[in-house]
């Protein structure tokens, strides 16, 4: 019982860091290929107005921590596999019923 709930919890965990990681990523691409942002760097940002360089800021360093210190790049690579799974299940399931 517990270990089934320390199992959801770090899969939840792991969700949560690839959404994370991969809504920072999306954020940064949107943000320079619409021409807010010219350049968007590890300490550096350089946007339009200053509202939009703190944003760009946050969302470009979410990534360069992650994979410095790696613990939620291991989690988000553990929810990819967790959805992927799911996914491969899900398809599984369908195809022979």
């Amino acid at each position: 019982m517990i270990a089934k709930a320390l199992a959801q919890g770090f899969k939840i965990l792991c969700y949560v860091a690839l959404a994370v990681l991969a809504g920072s990523l999306a954020m940064v691409i949107i943000l320079e290929s619409s021409g807010l942002c010219s350049a968007i760097n590890e300490g550096f940002a350089t946007c339009k107005t200053p509202a939009l360089e703190t944003f760009a800021y946050t969302a470009g360093m979410i990534p360069v921590l992650s994979s410095f210190t790696l613990f939620p790049l291991v989690f988000a690579i553990g929810g990819l596999i967790f959805l992927l799974r799911g996914l491969i299940k899900r398809i599984w399931r369908h195809r022979t019923s």
